[in-house]
This record gives structure tokens, C-alpha cells and sequence, in this order.
């Protein structure tokens, strides 16, 4: 991710558009576009963040 990068949340739905295209020989054969938001994830110890925010606790995970 860059710098200007605006993350996705609940309360700030930061969303971008991806224009994706397939080439075959030089020759632009299909497109697709994708819209979604991002999400920066994060870990210390058994504790997990999201986007930088207040560590959440995984209780009862299997392993």
C-alpha cells in the first residue's frame, strides 16, 4: 500500500475501483473491473488490529 492510501472502515467506507485488463499475445482479450475497500492488518502476540485500532482479543480459536 502507498502513503495516500484511504483505509476502509465502517465509519469512513474509503472505497477504490480496479480496471483490470488480460493481454494474449499483445492483444487485449478481457476486462474486469473491481470495487472494494482496504484494510490494513495487523498482529502483536495473540492480539490482532485492524487498520492500526485497539488490539482485538481471539478467544477460542482453533488451531
Amino acid at each position: 500500500m502507498g502513503e495516500d492510501v484511504l483505509l476502509w472502515s465502517e465509519y469512513e467506507p474509503n472505497l477504490y475501483t480496479f480496471k483490470l485488463g488480460l493481454k494474449i499475445n499483445g492483444s487485449l482479450v478481457d476486462t474486469a473491473e473491481v470495487t472494494t475497500g482496504l484494510r490494513k492488518l495487523g498482529s502483536d502476540g495473540d492480539k490482532f488490529n485492524i487498520n492500526g485500532a485497539k488490539p482485538l482479543c481471539v478467544e477460542n480459536t482453533m488451531a
